[in-house]
């Protein structure tokens, strides 16, 4: 697949023959692809990342310049964990089923402190939600 943006290109330069398949939109990039294939992990270069594998969509950190990191982790079949650095409690965490939309929305879930660290739980998304951090 290569798509051309401006005077740069993008390639991913292998691929697998898998069942299965949908497709991903976001802007102006869409791929092309199958789940449920075997390899899984990370690839990143420049300002994007790809990850691959089950674990490759569910739920997302959206960095913010300038905020503190959002960290993911998994936690069993359905829970993630949502931590980030915030000693005196100065950023919101938001949130977004869509990313083409705009419509971010404060997350309404339960924060938990424990020292410079906050913590959220998330269990059994439906579909694909994405997370960021705003100033209060």
């Amino acid at each position: 697949m290569t798509a051309t943006a401006g005077a740069q290109e993008y390639r991913i330069e292998s691929s697998t023959i898998d069942a299965g398949g949908g497709a991903s939109e976001g802007g102006r990039f869409r791929v092309e692809g199958t789940i449920g294939q075997p390899e899984t992990g990370t690839a990143t270069g420049g300002r994007y990342t790809f990850e691959g594998g089950f674990w490759g969509g569910g739920v997302q950190a959206v960095q913010v310049a300038g905020l503190p990191q959002l960290r993911i982790m998994k936690q069993g079949k359905d829970t993630v964990v949502l931590t980030w650095d915030d000693p005196e409690g100065r950023f919101a965490l938001q949130e977004s089923g869509n990313l083409a939309a705009a419509a971010w929305s404060a997350a309404g879930r339960t924060i938990q402190a424990d020292g410079a660290t906050r913590r959220v739980t998330v269990t059994g998304a439906a579909g694909r939600l994405f997370f960021r951090l705003s100033r209060k």
